[in-house]
């Protein structure tokens, strides 16, 4: 390090009293002052004022070029190194007096928080007062710049630490406002349930990665085939791949009878050889020649037909490519593990229970985490959902002489659309009509909202300019590129980069307590969220004190006859699991006579041939606002106060997991959904009815069932 660095000894100089009395005067200092200094390849001329500047310049120089520093890891470093040069950068610019000499250090941390916008702990004072610390032993160090660095170091309290800002996917998407017009304002709010998104964003990923690697299972293509296929010989590397892609449709693909109607191993070629933007063209001419060998390799504009291949490519072959390896990535952090920890994970980590025949019947990751020198595990997943398929399956296609999960893998990708990056090919795949097919059929089966898949589409199909695209424009003019230019430049800007592990592993850990619901996203008072929970959701909020109580007053009687507590976590996550997906309507449209819908027994509508709600919002219960619906609920609610204490003897279990939390999702919606004057009229018919209506639970109470 100290090789590195230029410096030259000053003459001494006999003076005690400078660090009180003559801060303005002549000086020579004894000892090592560098007059300038390289760090991290970056070299800056340093300019000493007076005697404090110089003093805690020559200390920094020497903590960095201590035993100390040689020590520390490579990354420890570089922190070190960096945060040396933004101080000894801004120090240049401060004018050290008595006045503020022990303040210098304090001044810089404002600096950083309110001009840079970085968090205290950030700030870098912290990591400069360790450096200074390891100056204290060095003999270059006169005696009055180490009583004055002692005293700084002493006299400087650093600002407590506040809470970071957790990034996740619901705020990677805040982060794009203008996402609103193009998803629609209701699918734009549900964007803010971490519950929601987490788990359309799992089974999407899932679905996407199993969709790709079930293809290349099926397709049966060895990779000495592959290779025979590659252009013996050619003028360049554009016209190899060329070539070879026209070779693999011509081999593999299946000749469509119209544009829509593409086989599974077709649709994944095309996706990994032809960008969208030529892809109608190309298809239009195979449907028209019935044979693509006819087609030539440039479009109409003259341009190069085809990208080269990733998923396809014989040296790849296969094994997971970078998109796989990204895909299944996701998956991971979705089960919320740690990105450090994840870029390590082996094919060992992986327990699949398995039954006599080998058929998989669980899968669960345990692994070793070093920071905290603890075995850590994921939570079980059940072998047939589509997320441990895709794990499953992932495993399968590694080879076999390797271990890790993730060899050679970089976690982040920049957000860009160019034909050749890593997301451009993801969200061509996404967005391809059999792969979002496949993904909507997995989040019908698992009742899961489309939320991931609306906005991820929305995103990508908007014609906004990323910055990638926008840099290189830039660059060619010989204007200025950077990151802070764009995000002023542009209004209705990207991210720079898609979501990544950390954002994705966040949400999951929201998730498991999410509570929200679609109507508490729009904020109708004047205070925020903050005010809200300190200031207004208190005790003297008796309607809130009420609401929060509900569940525990309709059993607090038989609390004091059967000594008997339910589990109110569970029947309150279920209720709130029931409102986030509560969905009311006051009419359906095309449906003149709303007397001809049927609604069971708890007030949902029924599925109906004449209207598809669930096409794209498979979790949604369709509420109609009505009469009829509301004296479905006061009869189930009424039936549950009367029951209660035989459903407690008998059904236990049905009483915590469904009818708690129904009775309770029902009197949530007439307190707070229906329309007053529907609510009113479902009262009076009620008690003109309810001698007449049948007794529920009856069954349940018969036979102790038990869901």
């Amino acid at each position: 390090m100290s090789s590195r660095v230029r410096y030259f000894i000053k003459p001494p100089y006999n003076s005690e009293a400078a660090v009180e009395e003559s801060p303005y005067q002549e000086y020579s200092a004894l000892g090592v002052s560098p007059k300038r200094i390289t760090l991290n390849k970056k070299t800056i001329e340093l300019d000493y004022k007076n005697f404090y500047s110089e003093s805690l310049s020559r200390a920094l120089f020497l903590g960095i070029s201590s035993e100390w520093l040689n020590s520390l890891s490579e990354k420890s470093k570089f922190v070190i190194n960096k945060e040396s040069l933004k101080f000894l950068e801004w120090l240049k610019f401060q004018d050290l007096t008595i006045e503020n000499k022990y303040l210098v250090l304090k001044d810089y941390e404002s600096f950083r928080v309110s001009i840079e916008g970085l968090k205290p702990q950030s700030s870098g004072v912290n990591v400069l007062i360790n450096i200074l610390r390891n100056s204290m032993g060095s003999k270059h160090l006169d005696l009055n710049s180490l009583r004055y660095i002692s005293l700084l170091i002493k006299q400087t309290k650093i600002s407590a630490i506040e809470p970071r800002n957790i990034e996740t996917v619901s705020s990677f998407f805040s982060s794009m406002p203008w996402l609103r017009e193009e998803i629609g304002n209701e699918n734009y709010l549900k964007l803010e349930s971490p519950k929601r998104l987490i788990d359309s964003f799992s089974i999407s990923i899932a679905s996407t990665l199993l969709f790709i690697l079930k293809t290349k299972s099926k397709a049966g293509i060895n990779v000495d085939t592959l290779k025979q296929l590659e252009p013996v010989s050619t003028q360049g590397n554009r016209d190899k791949y060329q070539k070879y892609c026209q070779n693999i449709i011509s081999n593999f693909g299946t000749t469509p009878l119209n544009i829509g109607d593409l086989d599974d191993l077709t649709e994944l070629i095309l996706l990994d050889c032809l960008p969208t933007d030529r892809r109608v063209e190309y298809l239009d001419k195979w449907v028209k020649y019935g044979c693509c060998k006819s087609i030539s390799n440039k479009t109409k504009r003259g341009l190069q037909c085809f990208t080269s291949p990733m998923i396809f490519s014989s040296s790849l072959w296969p094994w997971p490519t970078s998109i796989e390896k990204h895909l299944c990535s996701w998956i991971c952090a979705s089960l919320k593990i740690q990105p450090a920890d994840i870029l390590k994970l082996k094919r060992n980590d992986f327990v699949i229970t398995k039954n006599q025949n080998g058929r998989p019947l669980s899968l669960q990751i345990i692994y070793y985490k070093g920071r905290s020198g603890v075995f850590h595990e994921s939570p079980l997943l059940d072998a047939g959902l589509i997320e441990a398929q895709a794990l499953i399956e992932y495993i399968n296609h590694i080879p076999s002489g390797n271990s890790k999960l993730f060899d050679n893998h970089t976690p982040n990708i920049s957000l860009s659309f160019n034909t050749y990056c890593i997301f451009g090919r993801i969200s061509r795949i996404i967005n391809s009509p059999n792969v979002k097919e496949y993904i909507l059929k997995n989040l019908s089966s698992r009742n899961c909202s489309s939320v991931f898949l609306n906005a991820f589409i929305g995103m990508t199909n908007s014609e906004l300019v990323t910055f990638d695209k926008w840099s290189h424009q830039q660059k060619s003019l010989g204007l200025e590129y950077s990151a802070s230019c764009y995000r002023k430049t542009i209004i209705k800007h990207f991210p720079l980069h898609f979501i990544g592990l950390a954002f994705i592993k966040n949400s999951a850990v929201h998730a498991s307590s999410d509570r929200y619901r679609d109507g508490d996203l729009v904020n109708y008072s004047s205070h925020n969220s903050d005010s809200e929970k300190i200031s207004y959701l208190t005790d003297s909020n008796k309607d809130w004190v009420n609401q929060h109580g509900r569940i525990t007053r309709l059993v607090l009687q038989d609390i004091e006859k059967y000594v008997y507590k339910p589990n109110l976590d569970i029947a309150i996550e279920r209720t709130q699991d029931l409102i986030l997906r509560t969905k009311i309507i006051k009419s359906i449209n095309g449906l003149s006579n709303l007397n001809k819908i049927n609604i069971n027994s708890i007030g949902l509508l029924e599925d109906d041939s004449r209207f598809d709600y669930k096409k794209n919002d498979p979790d949604v219960l369709l509420v109609l606002d009505s009469p009829e619906t509301i004296v479905n609920m006061f009869h189930y609610i009424e039936e549950a106060q009367r029951q209660k204490s035989r459903l407690i003897a008998h059904s236990l279990t049905f009483f915590e997991m469904t009818v708690l939390p129904t009775a309770e999702w029902m009197q949530t919606l007439i307190q707070n959904k229906f329309r007053l004057d529907s609510i009113k009229e479902a009262r009076s018919t009620y008690e003109l009815i309810k001698k007449n209506l049948p007794k529920l639970f009856e069954n349940e109470l018969n036979a102790g069932v038990s869901p």
